[in-house]
């Protein structure tokens, strides 16, 4: 497909191109100020992690641990049970002057900009095709007109550095060629921001490098393992961050046993509740006496995924509702008919394509759900159906590289 005005749009990116990254940076950054103003983010937990955080400063912590949660949350041992990266990040903004919630916010807002457009530059840099390129560009819209990503880039907690995390990991999972010591500290930085997005930011780094490999290999169990070993570095990662984390409470409480109650207890709690061994009877006692988890405890076996249906099925219309699904749909229609054509053009095979396809979409649906299916007691957040945009970026991921000629993408142009 060799269209004139295409290259001439080619050519006028070579030259402008970080003229063209600003103006990405820029677009995504206002977007984002705006999106934050008009999407329903989490304020109550930001103001957690933003009193938290000048509570540390005043002295008030020991090893980095608030005793109580301030205002207005009430878990009990809220900090023992969650990674507090996210509140350390704002540490030393903090101690030099800059108090104010609304300034804050830049932190998390550029770091989120300058990762998503990076993402979609490099590939468009990158990209030896033009109908890819278009498609690209418009992959880059599609991201644009969600809330549940531009609205969210803004926030304090870990809600825009989990999602900033997911592109980061992309970008780097495909262009790097040995991304063994990347994934370990990807890892580590996933499990020091938060936990609910781990399983999904995990899956993603086996996903991304099953893309890399199958587009020039067409062995299907050397791929497999070559991704799945590759992942193994990430998985690596969050165990030391987690391990990190258990070491911090345990000179917090000043027992490993009792930090160890406490930690795994309350995500045994998170995953059975009343059907668990109650490691953590406090903590227990705390979820069954809310009104959502008191709600959610009804006698079915949600130790197997018919029994989760309706809570997944609840989260996605949540999704739904709060996505531009159109513009999803539109977006992988397209991708598949660039696809399609690219095929044709290239004579590249379409079973090998479809098995792939096939293999990517099933991994990326499971990241999407795997933290709703194994933490059922911690499903029924806000920002969780979140999630379901990890399926769509690795599926439209996967799309983008099946538009180049296998390696054209690893050359560039």
């Amino acid at each position: 497909m060799d269209l004139e005005w295409m290259n001439k749009a080619r050519q006028i990116f070579k030259k402008y191109q970080v003229l063209f990254f600003v103006l990405m940076f820029l677009l995504i950054s206002i977007l984002g100020v705006i999106g934050k103003h008009t999407t329903a983010t989490m304020p109550r937990w930001e103001l957690v992690s933003f009193n938290t955080a000048n509570m540390i400063l005043a002295g008030d912590h020991k090893y980095g641990i608030v005793k109580d949660p301030p205002p207005p949350y009430r878990e009990p041992n809220y900090f023992t049970h969650y990674p507090n990266g996210p509140t350390y990040v704002l540490l030393p903004f903090i101690l030099f002057g800059v108090r104010d919630m609304r300034l804050l916010r830049i932190v998390p807002l550029s770091i989120a900009a300058f990762v998503i457009s990076l993402f979609f530059f490099y590939f468009l840099k990158r990209s030896r095709s033009q109908i890819n390129a278009v498609f690209i560009l418009l992959a880059f819209i599609s991201i644009l007109l969600q809330p549940g990503i531009i609205g969210w880039m803004a926030a304090l907690q870990s809600f825009s550095y989990q999602m900033t995390m997911v592109f980061l990991i992309i970008l780097a999972g495909y262009f790097i060629q040995d991304v063994n010591y990347i994934f370990l500290l990807f890892g580590f930085l996933c499990g020091w921001i938060g936990y609910d997005f781990i399983p999904a930011q995990i899956l993603t780094m086996l996903i991304v490098r099953y893309i890399k490999h199958s587009q020039v290999n067409d062995n299907f169990i050397n791929n497999v393992f070559l991704s799945f070993k590759e992942m193994l570095f990430g998985v690596l990662g969050v165990i030391l961050a987690i391990g990190s984390h258990f070491i911090q409470n345990a000179l917090y409480f000043g027992s490993f046993k009792e930090a160890f109650l406490d930690l795994f207890g309350a995500a045994e709690a998170r995953m059975f509740l009343n059907k668990g061994f109650n490691l953590n009877p406090t903590f227990v006692h705390y979820l069954m006496s809310t009104n959502a988890y008191i709600e959610h405890n009804r006698p079915v076996n949600y130790m197997f995924l018919p029994g989760r249906l309706p809570l997944l099925l609840r989260n996605f219309w949540i999704f739904i509702s709060w996505s531009r699904p159109i513009v999803l749909i539109i977006t992988l229609a397209a991708g598949l008919v660039s696809n399609i054509i690219t095929l044709y053009l290239n004579k590249l095979k379409l079973t090998r394509y479809l098995l792939n396809l096939m293999i990517v979409s099933i991994l990326s649906i499971s990241a999407s759900v795997a933290w709703l299916i194994l933490m059922r007691y911690h499903a029924g957040h806000i920002w969780l159906p979140r999630l379901f945009y990890v399926a769509y970026i690795n599926i439209m991921v996967f799309m983008i590289v099946a538009n180049e000629k296998p390696g054209d993408l690893e050359q560039g142009s």
